[in-house]
């Protein structure tokens, strides 16, 4: 059956859809029950059995499919796209679930979740961005996090960040052809540039490297950087390099045109040094002067 209703504008179709009362206008209803509960709530569409079927004042929300938004009872501008979404969402607002069972127990505003059964674990949570199935990747009353990842089966999202921090984590292997970080890259496993292919016009503030880092094009640090193994078969330009631990160069030599090196562990140069500033030391023992006097 199908009701019009020329003054508030309701469209309903099914005899057990929306009670279309004197207090609610704009609004589009199409199964069973669907906006059901309705009383004052304006500009709704709900398409599917039981679709948005708790809702009593809210508005501009937009369900499609069976239960889809069933838990929304007075929030504002949620969209629900799919069998069983947001179906504890209550006085939620501004929530986007896409996907069968997306955001089923979330009751939180402004989260953003596509893929089926994603943010199924989020309650009070909000402000949160999920794409993929989140199964494994637990978030409950977290608020303003990112997970991309459809395999949960590795134990950690392959992209995973903090929208109140400001920090992006990549649990994988990162390439890029043009990348500009002005705040600090940390990398707690192994960096391996293979050449401006995988790292081109890349310019960092600052890098921390736990791990291994080999390089086989160019590296150019601006900023102050940790290595705590630093292998180059390529070329790498630092403004100002301090060796704690040792450092040994083989063939090309090791250049060193201004602000000076500060090396306060051992060095071991196989290849030629060659400085066009001043070298200053407490104590320089050559081998020819040593031997001059030690070898007799």
């Amino acid at each position: 059956m199908s009701l019009f209703s020329p003054s508030i504008a309701d469209i309903s179709i099914d005899e057990t859809s929306s009670t279309l009362t004197a207090n609610s206008a704009n609004n589009i209803s199409v199964g069973t029950t669907a906006l059901g509960s309705l009383t004052s709530g304006e500009d709704n569409i709900a398409i599917g059995d039981n679709s948005t079927n708790s809702l009593t004042t809210g508005s501009q929300n937009i369900s499609f499919g069976d239960n889809s938004g069933s838990g929304i009872t007075s929030g504002q501008e949620n969209i629900a796209i799919g069998d069983n979404t947001l179906a504890s969402s209550g006085s939620g607002s501004g929530n986007i679930a896409i996907g069968s069972s997306t955001l089923s127990n979330a009751s939180g505003n402004d989260n953003i979740v596509i893929g089926r059964d994603s943010g199924s674990s989020i309650t009070t949570g909000q402000g949160n961005i999920i794409i993929g199935n989140d199964t494994g990747f637990t978030l409950s009353n977290d608020s303003y996090k990112l997970i991309i990842d459809s395999d949960s089966s590795s134990g950690s999202p392959l992209i995973e960040g903090d929208m109140q921090a400001n920090t992006l984590t990549v649990n994988g292997t990162f390439n890029t052809d043009n990348m500009t970080l002005d705040e600090n890259l940390t990398v707690t496993g192994t960096l391996n540039v293979t050449g401006l292919s995988t790292m081109d016009n890349t310019s960092i503030t600052s890098l921390n490297v736990t791990g291994n880092s080999n390089l086989t094009g160019t590296l150019d640090v601006t900023g102050n950087s940790t290595f705590s193994t630093l292998s180059s078969t390529g070329l790498a330009e630092f403004d100002t390099l301090n060796v704690d631990n040792g450092a040994t160069i083989d063939s090309g030599g090791f250049t060193v045109t201004a602000g000076g090196a500060a090396i306060t562990g051992d060095t071991t140069i196989t290849g030629n040094l060659n400085v066009s500033g001043t070298v200053t030391s407490a104590s320089i023992v050559s081998t020819y002067e040593y031997c001059r006097f030690a070898c007799r």
